[in-house]
């Protein structure tokens, strides 16, 4: 890896988590129909993980993200750093809610089933399912090389 390709993916990440942080802090509190019934602004937190479990517990929401970005890091190389890069900037994003505000923000609501809220997210999360999603992908596509 050379200087210059280090230094992009760098600002990549931080460009992430600032939309990240920054999107976070401009909905919170507030609820907007953008596009009726498809697609709503609707402020929510979340103390836990996925759904809401693990709720304080400090291992599963502060200390295993910070062991998954670490190992990310260490593991990390040219051909999977897209996905990678996803996955890290998806779990920083949230632990830094848990650090600095004790939950997770999430405003992006997709009311496909309304009782259950289950589409209810924010940019990082977007990220993180970007990131397994392209990691998936690699994963396939370098199966059916061999």
């Amino acid at each position: 890896m050379n200087k210059i390709t280090d230094i992009k993916k760098i600002i990549i990440v931080l460009v992430l988590v600032f939309l990240d942080q920054i999107s976070k802090y401009f909905f919170y509190g507030k609820n907007i129909e953008i596009i009726k019934d498809i697609f709503i602004i609707k402020s929510s937190t979340n103390t836990g993980v996925i759904f809401g479990i693990f709720s304080g517990n400090f291992f599963i929401t502060i200390f295993l993200p910070l062991l998954i970005i670490a190992f990310l890091i260490y593991e990390y190389s040219e051909d999977r750093h897209i996905s990678y890069l996803f996955i890290i900037v998806g779990l920083f994003g949230n632990l830094l809610d848990r650090i600095i505000r004790g939950f997770v923000v999430d405003f992006i609501y997709i009311p496909v089933v309304e009782k259950y809220n289950i589409f209810l997210f924010n940019l990082a999360d977007l990220y993180l399912v970007l990131g397994v999603i392209l990691g998936l992908v690699y994963l396939i596509k370098k199966g059916h090389k061999k």
